[in-house]
């Protein structure tokens, strides 16, 4: 950690990616690197919840992983209630949405998630073999009103890892996360 302390922004930034990308590329199952990932990216920026959401009807997802529990595998979504992800899937863009609470539009998703305090969210498109499998989500701390360029770009470099992983051949395994209900 000291080491880490000590480096300028660009070398942290790169060390950082490699170890993202180190990570995407192990042979451990599936559910532990897509779970390492979230963890990763949420500790990095002080996340309050890093979620990967499968979209797999087009108002309906599963959380595939969490960064804060793996028991979280399997929930169901009823992605009406969740119009960052709908947008997403919708455009294919990563959105970000920096304090939430003054957002006249958007406010109301804070009253849906009522086991996290969070004041800013972004939100990247996920592909699995180059087709849109879902989407990274990272709700940020209610202290956190801004997001910084290096900081976008970091979440962004993770969710090409997610892709990277879910298209991955070694981890062809069966992905119906749905069928996993904690």
């Amino acid at each position: 950690q000291q080491e880490l302390d000590n480096m300028e922004e660009s070398s942290l930034m790169l060390h950082l990616t490699n170890l993202v990308l180190k990570q995407a590329l192990i042979g451990q199952n599936l559910e532990s690197v897509l779970f390492n990932l979230t963890r990763m990216l949420s500790m990095k920026l002080d996340g309050v919840r890093c979620n990967i959401v499968e979209c797999y009807e087009e108002e309906k997802g599963v959380v595939v992983t969490s960064n804060d529990n793996r028991k979280a595998s399997g929930i169901q979504l009823d992605l009406t209630k969740y119009p960052e992800i709908l947008h997403v899937r919708k455009t294919e863009m990563m959105i970000a949405i920096e304090n939430l609470g003054q957002d006249k539009h958007l406010g109301f998703i804070k009253k849906h998630i009522k086991d996290i305090y969070f004041n800013s969210i972004v939100v990247c498109p996920l592909f699995k073999d180059g087709d849109f499998f879902g989407v990274l989500s990272l709700k940020l701390p209610e202290t956190k009103d801004y997001i910084t360029d290096d900081e976008l770009r970091f979440i962004e470099i993770v969710s090409y890892a997610v892709s990277l992983t879910l298209s991955n051949q070694n981890h062809s395994i069966n992905m119906n996360f749905w069928d996993q209900a904690a």
